[in-house]
């Protein structure tokens, strides 16, 4: 089975662009008052650049993912990420 990020974000086909991800994450820090040191998850954070463009204000990020993209040193990421396959983890609930 072919990984969803090498279909839907295919670095060739979409770039890794600055341009949506620094709007977006300038809307949240305003609209949602996050503030310098806060800390911040993204779970399932693909190719980073949602959590890089937190990382440079100085948020305190932290992502997981299954992807191999989120081994992939690519982008400039000062957040401490993991690689997580969800299907194969104990996450110790009952039901």
């Amino acid at each position: 089975m072919s990984d969803y990020l090498d279909i839907i974000y295919d670095s060739k086909k979409k770039p890794i662009s600055n341009v949506y991800p620094e709007k977006l994450v300038n809307y949240l820090v305003d609209r949602f008052n996050i503030k310098k040191n806060q800390k911040l998850l993204e779970p399932g954070f693909g190719r980073g650049e949602f959590l890089s463009k937190f990382a440079e204000k100085k948020i305190d990020c932290y992502g997981f993912d299954n992807s191999h993209y989120s081994k992939l040193d690519k982008i400039n990421l000062s957040a401490k990420i993991t690689n997580v396959d969800i299907l194969k983890e104990n996450l110790n609930q009952n039901d």
